[in-house]
């Protein structure tokens, strides 16, 4: 068993990742700023601390003394020079919890292998995220800083479900259990990979102190789990008990629309995102739970409970869509 120390460990797919390690009884110490409370999982030791601030970056490292490092909350350049400066010689495994938008859209061929070349990055985010990687392939010493890069695919839960054209699916949820239309890219067909974030956490919990992981860049995520537009729409209707109003809109009229120019259908759901996941060590016995429905209901749940369903939401671009595509 291994001590680890995860840097920013209370997100969606970081908690998951936390139960699980602490399931399989490694020691965990979790450096956070502390914006989404305690980790909720007992056992686990906290340090207070800003992962930006290389001074507590190395305190926390000089207290709890890893083996094995997995940071959620590398997402800047200078960031990865500093933990690859401040660690090398004191691990024995570093795991960079990267995205797969650093293979840039669109890709030539689906799914997306996971030793497909990058394409030039759609965000400001995703090219960040590749240099990152580049600074970790660069340091990586199998004896010194042994690294992993680990890829998540969009993976769903209490804290985070994605829309097709924001982060937050908040809006649109409200939309549908207020029985409001929900516009939908082209004809409803386009591919999303979304992923249960607790086989991502699990995925990333497996591999601390994997010598035969050293050196890998793996997709991790549910495999499989792909879907159209239109079917992934509907799985979040029935989350909040709705019957979908689907209103199939032509890309042209929505690269048009300024209301979605700076989301996230410019920059990847314009496009079929499928990604092959099977080059983890223990791919062939990990255990799918593959259920993202789960997620989304808690999703729903929780923001339900915080007033997000409870008057219509006011009238916004999807409204004037479907008005004129509906």
């Amino acid at each position: 068993m291994a001590e680890v120390l995860i840097l920013g460990g209370t997100g969606t797919i970081s908690s998951h990742t936390l139960a699980a390690l602490v399931a399989g009884g490694h020691g965990c110490t979790i450096l956070t700023r502390g914006d989404h409370g305690p980790p909720g999982v007992a056992g686990v030791a906290t340090v207070t601390g800003d992962r930006r601030d290389e001074a507590a970056l190395a305190a926390a490292l000089a207290t709890v003394r890893p083996d094995v490092v997995i940071d959620f909350a590398c997402f800047r350049p200078e960031e990865a020079r500093a933990i690859a400066r401040i660690a090398h010689g004191r691990i024995r495994h570093y795991v960079f919890v990267s995205t797969v938008d650093v293979f840039g859209f669109p890709q030539p061929s689906l799914p997306i292998a996971e030793d497909a070349p990058p394409c030039a990055a759609n965000t400001a985010y995703a090219e960040a995220k590749q240099a990152c990687e580049r600074i970790f392939a660069a340091a990586c010493d199998s004896g010194r800083f042994p690294v992993t890069i680990v890829r998540p695919t969009y993976s769903l839960g209490p804290r985070f479900v994605i829309s097709l054209f924001e982060h937050r699916a908040d809006r649109v949820m409200a939309r549908m259990r207020h029985g409001r239309a929900v516009a939908v890219p082209g004809d409803g067909g386009r591919l999303i990979h979304v992923s249960d974030a607790a086989d991502t956490g699990r995925m990333i919990a497996a591999l601390a102190g994997r010598v035969d992981a050293r050196g890998a860049r793996l997709t991790v995520g549910t495999a499989g789990s792909v879907m159209t537009h239109a079917d992934y729409c509907r799985r979040l209707a029935h989350a909040v008990g709705a019957e979908p109003r689907l209103v199939f809109v032509p890309d042209a009229a929505l690269a048009a629309e300024p209301a979605v120019a700076d989301g996230l259908y410019p920059a990847l759901t314009r496009f079929d995102l499928s990604f092959a996941i099977g080059g983890h060590p223990a791919f062939d016995g990990f255990a799918y739970r593959g259920g993202i429905d789960a997620g989304i209901a808690a999703y729903a749940a929780r923001i339900e409970a915080q007033g997000a369903f409870a008057s219509p939401p006011p009238e916004d671009f999807e409204d004037a869509l479907a008005a004129r595509f509906g």
